[in-house]
């Protein structure tokens, strides 16, 4: 096996169903889901009846919006109606997962079978 040390977590072009275009998609590392966790998450504790009861208080909003952010590389061929290209930022990927079903869709979709690609390999692997 080859590996790309200096991008070991590469994206996966998938095809607009319209031909159109196309999106770069990838799954999170560990790191990625841990930075993630990590920038959402703060320890909390309550106390009842002298009992420390300590959990997490995760901001699942902003947790959601950065897995958007890192999961979603690039696009092409992506455009509004007046035939302007829709440039791939931070804030476009996330108005376009929020009010964009059909979008969303697409993308979790994607995401999806990429995920059921590297599980697959994943199991091939494990078997040599």
């Amino acid at each position: 096996m080859k590996l790309d040390l200096d991008n070991l977590n590469p994206g996966t072009w998938f095809d607009f169903p319209d031909g159109e275009g196309r999106i770069c998609l990838k799954t999170l590392s560990f790191d990625e889901a841990m930075e993630i966790s990590k920038a959402t998450s703060k320890k909390k504790a309550e106390y009842k009846n002298n009992q420390r009861f300590a959990f997490d208080e995760i901001d699942e909003e902003r947790q959601t919006e950065m897995t958007w952010d890192k999961t979603i590389l690039s696009w092409e061929g992506l455009y509004s109606k007046d035939k302007k290209e829709i440039p791939c930022t931070k804030e476009m990927k996330i108005n376009l997962m929020r009010k964009s079903p059909e979008f969303a869709r697409m993308v979790r979709g994607f995401l999806e079978t990429l995920t059921a690609a590297e599980t697959a390999q994943a199991e091939i692997e494990e078997k040599n």
